[in-house]
């Protein structure tokens, strides 16, 4: 779950300094609680009167927290946190953290699981975020599923079909001119023989990117109905329509060794790629930052470090609300 939040009621963006986000943090977790007394509420309303620099701060915290899926688990949140009356004072900070990993858990399993009960019925293998696996199927032929991902397979005497229902894998097809090795997904058919290569799926974009030998792709659109593509290419195909172009194969498959590589690329870019490895949520909040330029290589075992690296090479500030809560300002 990544997505740029930016505010619709000031411009230019100003994100909010460190202490006065931390206290609004503070206080929106104390009043989602459900367990504010009057005088708090009365101290909330003046703290956040005291400055416009408090009720800016205010503002940003709201548009972070009502975010669709976050927002679905708030109103569940003072279930997770209740904190008792003589213990008040002294769990302020702790019913912030408390509240913080409460919520971004329950949007976490609440949503997003339970958005995938379906997938569950139809996969014959799942990955979690930030898992990734290999499968051998019954001609040896490969498949390693990225995060977050899930297929299914139906083998026949004359037929290997695979239906990507979710996410990235990378095929590696043993050769059987007789069983054509079919990758499908949404209507994009991608057909080989014996050949190594990827297909990710994602917000309604379809890549088909080849390392090895011939790819030939049906895209299920009128307009171009069938292309190929070979070594170093890649078949994007979008509603819009769709294309070959050249790309950096080894860099696209990273993954599979465990890497991420960026070479140039565009830091909102980054954050959502990290994203999809990370088990919760980062959010960008200073819209300025997505432009900035990344390069390098990171180890996708820890994307806690990966993010923490990003800060001690590029102007930006994070914010790690819980262990699965980050936001970059």
């Amino acid at each position: 779950m990544t997505k740029p939040i930016s505010p619709d009621n000031r411009s230019p963006y100003s994100p909010p300094e460190s202490a006065q986000a931390e206290e609004a943090i503070t206080w929106f977790a104390r009043l989602r609680s459900g367990r504010m007394t009057a005088q708090e509420q009365a101290a909330f309303q003046t703290w956040r009167s005291r400055s416009p620099a408090h009720e800016a701060a205010w503002q940003e915290i709201g548009a972070l927290w009502n975010e669709p899926e976050l927002a679905a688990a708030a109103g569940e949140m003072e279930q997770a946190v209740v904190p008792t009356a003589g213990a008040r004072r002294r769990a302020w900070l702790s019913v912030r953290v408390a509240a913080a990993a409460a919520m971004a858990a329950l949007a976490v399993v609440a949503v997003l699981y339970l958005a995938e009960v379906p997938l569950r019925w139809q996969a014959d293998y799942m990955t979690s975020v930030g898992q990734r696996h290999t499968l051998t199927l019954a001609d040896q032929s490969t498949i390693t599923l990225n995060t977050d991902s899930a297929v299914a397979w139906s083998y026949g005497m004359d037929r290997r079909d695979i239906r990507l229902l979710k996410g990235e894998a990378f095929f590696r097809v043993q050769p059987d001119v007789k069983r054509p090795f079919v990758v499908k997904h949404e209507g994009v058919t991608a057909k080989a023989v014996g050949t190594a290569f990827l297909v990710r799926e994602r917000q309604g974009r379809i890549q088909v990117t080849v390392i090895e030998g011939v790819v030939a792709v049906h895209t299920g659109q009128a307009d171009v109905q069938s292309l190929t593509a070979t070594a170093g290419q890649q078949i994007l195909i979008t509603a819009e329509g769709a294309r070959v172009s050249s790309v950096n194969a080894a860099l696209a498959a990273a993954w599979t060794t465990g890497r991420l590589v960026f070479d140039n690329v565009p830091f909102s870019e980054v954050v959502a790629e990290i994203g999809r490895y990370h088990p919760g949520y980062i959010g960008l909040w200073n819209p300025a930052l997505a432009q900035l330029r990344v390069s390098g290589s990171y180890n996708l075992a820890d994307t806690s470090h990966i993010l923490t690296t990003l800060t001690q090479t590029l102007p930006v500030h994070m914010n790690r609300l819980t262990d699965r809560l980050v936001v970059f300002r």
